[in-house]
């Protein structure tokens, strides 16, 4: 598959333009004709540097300069300022060039791969010379790719929303996993809390029960205690008393029986007790 380039128009319209001056015949053609001798031998940044000099001396305004100097742009692959050179020759009066015009600024957007821009150009060329075989089959070969684009960012996008849907799959199992796991952690949880909230519960059940057992128990001890030291204390005044009067007792016996006893021969000295 090819696509037919353009070449350097315009080389014999200058020199024509310049026969007519004289004194400026000889120079302006072995100008325009050792830029075109560049162009042939592949210096096209040294032939567009002469061409935007013969432009600027001889022809400032010329459509044919602009095609030519588009023309080596696109040979050195610089297709945006080939494109800008391109576009001012399509204003040209001469309807060839003009097509020439359009027909290189479709070569340049097919590079681009801008097929759709390519195809537009081809048919504005055609618009100008129906006959351009070149531009046919630059046109036929723009709208294969456009189709072959178009088919392709097609599968691309179809490609896309699938992985897409696939993603968002798999992340929906993935959420889904991570909430069973959740449950179970919490079902796993749950009776091991329940069992340490029973625990709980019973301790703060027994822990009154404990206290109240203690309490009673504080209580019994301290009522025994109390009934213990209340006989304690009245046993201790009736023993005093009793104690008392079993000694006035003892006493009076002791005295009956010491007057009872007869005398051995000793003094015997009463007391008055």
């Amino acid at each position: 598959m090819k696509i037919h380039a353009t070449s350097p128009l315009g080389f014999f319209l200058i020199a024509v333009l310049a026969s007519t001056q004289i004194g400026w015949i000889n120079p302006l053609r072995e100008k325009v004709e050792a830029a075109n001798q560049l162009f042939e031998q592949g210096e096209f940044e040294t032939a567009i540097q002469r061409y935007t000099d013969i432009a600027a001396t001889y022809a400032p305004e010329s459509d044919e300069m602009h095609f030519n100097i588009g023309a080596a742009w696109y040979r050195q692959e610089n297709y945006e300022k080939a494109i800008e050179e391109y576009t001012s020759a399509t204003a040209a009066s001469d309807v060839n060039l003009a097509a020439q015009a359009h027909y290189g600024i479709g070569n340049c957007k097919f590079k681009m791969e801008d097929y759709a821009g390519a195809i537009e150009s081809y048919i504005n060329a055609l618009n100008l010379v129906p006959e351009d075989e070149d531009a046919k089959y630059n046109l036929e070969v723009a709208r294969r790719k456009l189709k072959d684009q178009m088919d392709k960012s097609k599968d691309q996008q179809q490609q896309q929303q699938q992985q897409q849907q696939q993603q968002q799959q798999d992340q929906q199992q993935q959420n889904q996993q991570n909430q069973d796991e959740q449950q179970d952690q919490q079902q796993q949880q749950q009776p091991q809390e329940q069992e340490g909230e029973e625990e709980q519960d019973q301790q703060e059940q027994q822990q009154p029960q404990e206290q109240q057992e203690e309490d009673e128990q504080d209580q019994q001890k301290q009522q025994q205690a109390q009934q213990q030291e209340q006989p304690q204390k009245e046993m201790t005044k009736e023993q005093a008393m009793q104690l008392l009067k079993s000694l006035e007792d003892d006493e009076q016996d002791k005295r009956r029986e010491y007057k009872q006893q007869p005398s051995q021969g000793t003094r015997r000295t009463s007391k008055d007790w």
